[in-house]
């Protein structure tokens, strides 16, 4: 197997076991615990949570798009012209 393969074998691997991470990091965690920050200026558990299952949400379109069309051109504009604290308050990442 040549070395791109095995990079991308790697990297689909890893990406499968991302949901299994987040698992086990908030094992054990109550509710309470979700909405620890480590200052009023970070995000909480939960809403990192929340940003990382809304972020695995867009890259899977991406990844379709990638497969469907290789080598064409996308973009996250529209995700970046939007601070990404607003991103938290509009999606509900405390709740």
């Amino acid at each position: 197997m040549d070395e791109q393969m095995s990079n991308r074998e790697d990297t689909i691997a890893r990406y499968a076991d991302g949901p299994f991470q987040v698992e086990t990091a908030i094992a054990g965690l109550s509710e309470g615990d979700l909405d620890i920050a480590e200052s009023d200026d970070n995000w909480t558990i939960r809403q990192i949570v929340h940003h990382v299952v809304d972020g695995d949400d867009i890259w899977k379109v991406f990844i379709k798009r990638a497969i469907g069309n290789p080598g064409g051109k996308f973009d996250l504009q529209w995700y970046w012209e939007v601070p990404q604290n607003e991103w938290v308050k509009r999606w509900a990442y405390a709740s």
